[in-house]
């Protein structure tokens, strides 16, 4: 209890050293240092919203600038690498001759394929 009332009557001191300053007699000798440290927090409280918003200002400005690049590079189109990394591969069952030829050249190698299978080893 005796706690609560010490706190109590602390902040009733406060209070009252405040009211005095701020509505009674605000050019008191007395409430310079209560000014001074107002004045005080409140030009520090400027300045940290400067430079906070200044901060915020390079950091927006700063990935405005990495946006602007990506997308200059996104727009940059390397043909020949296109072309290169291109699948390629069902060109290679592709052909200008006829079906017929085509059919007729299989028939021939797999016949090729047949007799070299077949034939004696020779040298043994």
């Amino acid at each position: 209890m005796d706690g609560i009332k010490s706190a109590q009557h602390l902040g009733e001191s406060w209070w009252n050293f405040f009211d005095y300053c701020f509505n009674h007699n605000p050019t008191a000798l007395i409430c310079e240092p209560f000014w001074a440290r107002f004045i005080g927090a409140f030009i520090a409280t400027g300045v940290i919203a400067v430079l906070y918003g200044a901060w915020k200002y390079i950091d927006y400005r700063r990935k405005y600038a990495a946006a602007l690049r990506a997308e200059w590079e996104r727009g940059q189109v390397d043909e020949a690498a296109i072309r290169e990394a291109s699948w390629d591969g069902d060109k290679a069952y592709q052909s200008h001759l006829p079906d017929d030829e085509v059919l007729q050249r299989i028939r021939a190698a797999v016949e090729q394929r047949k007799q070299t299978a077949n034939a004696p080893l020779s040298g043994a």
